[in-house]
C-alpha cells in the first residue's frame, strides 16, 4: 500500500546504506496500516460494496474518502436509485433533494470508490501533511527501535503505535481524520 516510497523514508531518516531496509519498510508499512485506521481514510483507492441503515439525510461510508458512486440499492425492494437522484460526498451519499433515505437497518446498498491516491479525474491525492505524519512516525519509532516493544513487534507481536504520538502529532493526524469533517 505505501504511499511513501522507501527511498524518501531514507532520506527522511537520513539513511544512506541499504543495512536498515528492511526494517525501514517494515515500519513504513505498519505506520501506514495504522494511521489509515486511526484517521479513518483509505491510503489507496479500491471499490467497496457497503449495506448501511436509513432513515437520515444521509448514508455513511467507511472507505474515506469517497471517491464515486457507482450505485445505490434499496435492498427491501431490489430498486436502483437514479443516479440523478444522488450525490457523493467525502464521508456520505446524500439526495439531491435534501430528503431522508428510507429506513431501516441495513437498507441501502452501495457500490463505490473509496480511498485517496488513485489516479482518475475525480481521484484525491494523499494529503502533504497526512504524510508528513507518516514520515513522523516512522522516525519516532526508527530511533527508538531498540525498545523492547519495537522489537517485539518487528517479530509480528503487538504494539500501540499511539504511544509514540506526541500533542503536535495528534494535532497534525487528528487533522485528517475523515469524522472531524461531520
Amino acid at each position: 500500500m505505501s504511499i511513501i516510497t522507501l527511498a524518501q523514508a531514507k532520506s527522511h531518516l537520513r539513511v544512506a546504506s541499504s543495512s536498515e531496509d528492511t526494517y525501514i519498510q517494515l515500519l513504513l508499512d505498519s505506520v501506514e496500516d495504522w494511521v489509515s485506521e486511526y484517521c479513518g481514510v483509505g491510503l489507496s483507492e479500491s471499490t467497496h460494496t457497503e449495506r448501511v441503515d436509513g432513515g437520515g439525510t444521509l448514508l455513511r461510508l467507511l472507505h474515506l474518502p469517497v471517491i464515486s458512486v457507482t450505485s445505490v440499492t434499496d435492498k427491501d425492494d431490489d430498486t436502483a436509485e437514479d443516479s440523478d437522484d444522488y450525490y457523493a460526498s467525502d464521508y456520505a451519499v446524500l439526495r439531491e433533494d435534501g430528503d431522508r433515505w428510507n429506513g431501516g437497518r441495513g437498507r441501502w446498498e452501495v457500490v463505490y470508490v473509496g480511498g485517496y491516491g488513485g489516479t482518475g479525474d475525480s481521484s484525491q491525492a494523499v494529503p502533504t501533511g497526512l504524510k508528513l505524519g507518516i514520515l513522523g512516525l516512522v522516525a519516532r519509532a526508527f530511533n527508538v527501535r531498540s525498545g523492547e516493544r519495537f522489537s517485539m513487534a518487528a517479530a509480528g507481536g503487538s504494539m500501540n503505535w499511539g504511544d509514540l504520538l506526541d500533542a503536535d502529532m495528534v494535532k497534525i493526524l487528528d487533522s485528517f481524520k475523515m469524522g472531524s469533517f461531520v
